[in-house]
């Protein structure tokens, strides 16, 4: 079967400039003369949900065949998500 890749790499590149551009919108110099990023939780979770989604297909995609594109996801794939509410998993249990 072939698949046009093209999508999810363009959707892959959309997804870290949408995150990119919220980070550089809400940069702000601390008293210590550095730069810190001041954003709410939820300008950014469904950015990085969503590039944690593509980053995965891209890790699990794979040229049957071919060395140099074999399938990364359990060797690398997306382990650690956002999680701006720790405190929810802590009351599950």
């Amino acid at each position: 079967m072939k698949i046009d890749f093209n999508n999810v790499r363009r959707q892959a590149c959309y997804s870290f400039d949408r995150l990119v551009k919220t980070l550089n919108q809400n940069l702000e110099k601390a008293a210590n003369g550095h730069q810190v990023v001041r954003v709410y939780t939820d300008e950014i979770e469904n950015e990085l949900c969503d590039l944690g989604q593509l980053i995965g297909i891209i890790a699990a995609t794979f040229d049957e065949g071919n060395p140099d594109m074999v399938d990364l996801y359990d060797e690398v794939g997306v382990r650690e998500t956002f999680n701006p509410n720790p405190e929810d998993d802590e009351n599950e249990e």
